[in-house]
């Protein structure tokens, strides 16, 4: 993809991105890390494009402007009894048109397309088994988005306890097997050997993003 391209519809001032920063705040920021995080284990990959999966990351759930409230990340207050499935499962399809209707890159409309796979969607209603209709990641770019959602969303879905570096390598592990059992990685050109590198370099970003301060840090907020 050109850089030109880039510089245009990476700018925060380009309509898509205001419009998921002023209707769906915690999207806006959920996506930026899916953004940093896949670009940081894309850049250091052979035969991926690490400004691919960063864009892909920052639009990738683009189709959540249509219904925000109905994500937990835009809620004050998380309800299961305004929980609406339909706005959960036709937000992967509605990201994938809008982002055809402003001429994306066919590599960038086939990541928004794929961040979800064909997984069983999020029920507070544990019976109900209904899936994404998008298709497997069958690129490196999009199974990094792909996983890279997964574990974010994992991630904060913890964040009321202090996780430790083994808690995130258990996070990780947990939402890269379960992937692969569910064959959602039965298209990827990935290998053995790229799932061991994802797993360590995932374990390293998340102990660095969360990393504690000392007590003494504290004190920056009575200067």
């Amino acid at each position: 993809m050109e850089g030109d391209f880039y510089l245009r519809y990476l700018d925060p001032r380009f309509p898509l991105l205001q419009k998921l920063r002023e209707k769906a705040l915690g999207t806006y920021f959920h996506s930026h890390l899916v953004a940093e995080m896949g670009y940081s284990i894309a850049r250091v990959m052979e035969n991926t494009d690490p400004l691919l999966v960063y864009f892909g990351g920052l639009y990738h759930d683009i189709g959540k402007i249509a219904v925000p409230e109905a994500f937990a990340e835009n809620q004050d207050t998380i309800s299961n009894t305004d929980f609406d499935a339909e706005a959960i499962l036709s937000h992967v399809e509605k990201g994938y048109l809008l982002a055809k209707s402003f001429h994306f890159p066919k590599p960038l409309c086939n990541i928004i397309r794929s961040h979800h796979g064909t997984s069983v969607a999020p029920n507070p209603n544990k019976e109900i088994k209904v899936r994404y209709t998008g298709k497997k990641p069958s690129t490196r770019e999009e199974t990094i988005v792909f996983l890279t959602d997964s574990i974010e969303a994992a991630v904060r879905s913890e964040r009321n306890q202090k996780l430790t570096p083994s808690d995130f390598r258990r996070i990780v592990d947990e939402v890269i097997r379960a992937k692969r059992i569910d064959r959602q990685l039965s298209l990827s050109p990935f290998q053995e050997a790229d799932y061991l590198f994802l797993q360590e370099d995932f374990v390293h970003i998340l102990d660095r993003m969360h990393h504690s301060r000392p007590e003494w840090s504290r004190d920056i907020r009575k200067q």
